[in-house]
């Protein structure tokens, strides 16, 4: 229920007493290290599903699909890869597997087989894949320079509800940079994959600091104040108001109410908010 809630904290540590108690349990492992990592502790996560896919005769593929998001967060495409290519190999069906291994691919510039592993992923799961799968594949064209086919697959993502505002602004400094007869530079385009990098590595840790606002720790709640309001700007006002006003916890509300005046005259918003808790 906990993960279902995105409440990974408290889920990691369900998961863990699971681990005590049964040991033995490889499903419960495999959840555990993936749920690690999503709670903010990558590398304990890590540590987790090594020993869950290095046991003798291990042969799940969700153990590999978890351990290629692990890799994949911590910057090792190479070793994500592999992970995903093991789970594919032993579940072909694993759409989840194809979809990461096209985005650990685009990471390390090998487009074209990034695009082959996105349009496996829409094979596998058409429904569930084609969002994120049509995000990558446009994406992958705008770093191959080929702009219609990168115009074409940022519509079918935004038709799907994924954000794609800094993918078509990339697009048009691109198009922009080949009608007059010039190309952008390896360093620009190196550029603009740091910054969609940074840009996922962002939303990450916002949903994170989502997460954690609903943590029963008050001292997570606390933190994930401070964190979102560095993270999000004006969009964390909101939380931020119903934490000053509503948490049980008094530290809770007086870390939220000092992240508002960190952010500034970007929190005027919650003026009222404020008067009325004076």
């Amino acid at each position: 229920s906990y993960h279902a809630a995105r409440r990974y904290d408290e889920a990691a540590e369900a998961y863990g007493k699971a681990v005590g108690l049964a040991p033995q349990n490889a499903n419960y492992r495999t959840t555990y290290g993936l749920i690690l990592g999503l709670a903010g502790d990558l590398d304990k996560g890590l540590a987790e599903l090594q020993k869950v896919t290095g046991t003798p005769g291990y042969k799940d593929a969700i153990g590999y699909v978890n351990l290629g998001w692990i890799y994949r967060n911590l910057n090792k495409a190479p070793e994500s890869i592999a992970a995903y290519q093991k789970a594919l190999v032993l579940d072909p069906t694993q759409e989840q597997a194809a979809l990461g291994l096209g985005w650990a691919y685009q990471y390390t510039k090998e487009y074209d087989k990034a695009i082959a592993a996105y349009e496996q992923a829409m094979k596998i799961d058409p429904k569930d894949a084609s969002a994120d799968a049509n995000l990558g594949i446009a994406w992958c064209n705008f770093f191959k320079r080929q702009v219609p086919e990168a115009k074409a697959y940022a519509d079918k993502a935004a038709a799907a509800g994924r954000s794609v505002t800094q993918l078509k602004e990339n697009i048009e400094k691109l198009e922009k940079a080949l009608a007059s007869g010039a190309a952008l530079t390896e360093e620009q385009m190196q550029q603009a994959q740091d910054a969609q990098k940074a840009w996922e590595e962002r939303n990450q840790k916002i949903e994170s600091a989502n997460n954690a606002l609903r943590s029963k720790n008050s001292a997570t709640r606390a933190r994930a104040a401070r964190d979102i309001a560095g993270l999000a700007g004006p969009d964390a006002v909101p939380p931020l108001v119903v934490l000053m006003q509503s948490d049980p916890n008094f530290d809770v509300r007086i870390a939220a109410a000092q992240s508002l005046g960190a952010l500034g005259p970007a929190a005027r918003a919650a003026l009222p908010n404020i008067d009325g808790m004076l």
